[in-house]
């Protein structure tokens, strides 16, 4: 039974990318769903995808959602470029067996409109909105998988007499299965399968979801001086649009409330080898019944720079 469940899941991951290259072709749109609301996993090279929990992972690998203890609500900020925001709101709840949360992500960008001419035309402001509604389960107490559903709304204000608006759909899955007497821990996810066309115009090539294929695998130490304070991931992300990306990355207790972390990044085509880093903290602090997690971490895209991302996620 074990070995028929981990098929399946391993057949609809590789069933979706091969689904999406023989139905899309060009580059993909969707652009907020490429926002990783995860900012541990972030902080380790955008990995981490077998062992990071909690409701941010409702998108990204919704059978972390299985780490909830049995309330948590989270709230994350990413400061991109040119005051190009993104904010993060979600909540997470045990349920008996179930797991079920609830998140939603959006950006407002505000830019001048310029015609042909170059001439001013005013301001204009463009928005998405991407809400998603998870669901996860232990399958076996080592291994547990789930499913989410994501509505995308894309607004870009009016182009000329036409307001451009849209809604569209994507669904999420994926899986975190612990081996070894927990010692390692091996997870994969695909996110953003649907066969909608983001494009606003019929006339246009079509445009699909930012189709993404996540592995990983991580080992968590269990010598008696560090047990289950070191954790050290080899992961690998496969967008539809570009070649695949390995990536490696390390968590450390520092002491019982804060842990560091770091990871790196390979195939970016980024020319200087600090464009590939990224790093990060998690600082806990216990207040009666609730816990609090204050999250950092920095993640350098090329000559675009650096971008910050905080996260406050309680639990309670």
């Amino acid at each position: 039974m074990k070995k028929m469940s981990l098929l399946f899941l391993v057949f609809i991951f590789v069933f979706s990318l091969i689904y999406a290259d023989n139905t899309w072709v060009g580059r993909t749109g969707g652009n907020i769903l490429r926002i990783n609301p995860s900012v541990r996993s972030m902080a380790t090279g955008r990995g981490f995808i077998s062992v990071i929990d909690g409701v941010q992972t409702t998108s990204i690998n919704p059978a972390g959602l299985t780490g909830v203890g049995r309330r948590q609500v989270s709230f994350s900020h990413v400061e991109l470029f040119d005051n190009f925001r993104v904010e993060y709101l979600g909540y997470a709840q045990k349920i008996h067996s179930i797991y079920l949360s609830l998140e939603t992500k959006g950006y407002f960008f505000q830019y001048t409109q310029l015609d042909a001419s170059e001439n001013d035309l005013g301001s204009k402001t463009s928005y998405s909105l991407a809400p998603s509604l998870g669901l996860a389960f232990k399958m076996f107490d080592n291994l547990s998988v789930g499913i989410s559903g994501t509505v995308l709304y894309e607004n870009y204000g009016e182009i000329g007499d036409e307001n451009l608006d849209k809604f569209s759909w994507a669904f999420n899955g994926g899986f975190q299965w612990s081996i070894f007497e927990d010692s390692f821990r091996i997870g994969a996810s695909v996110r953003n399968v649907s066969d909608t066309n983001l494009s606003f115009y019929e006339s246009s090539d079509k445009t699909p979801m930012p189709l993404v294929g996540n592995a990983g695998i991580s080992y968590l130490f269990k010598n008696d001086n560090i047990e289950n304070k070191v954790i050290v991931s080899a992961d690998v992300e496969v967008p539809y649009e570009k070649d695949f990306i390995p990536g490696m990355g390390i968590e450390y207790m520092l002491r019982n409330w804060i842990k560091i972390r770091g990871g790196y990044r390979l195939n970016e085509d980024y020319d200087d080898f600090l464009q590939n880093l990224s790093f990060g903290l998690g600082i806990t602090e216990k207040i009666k019944n609730f816990t609090g997690t204050l999250d950092y971490a920095y993640f350098a895209y090329g000559e675009l720079g650096g971008t910050h991302r905080f996260s406050y996620t309680l639990d309670w």
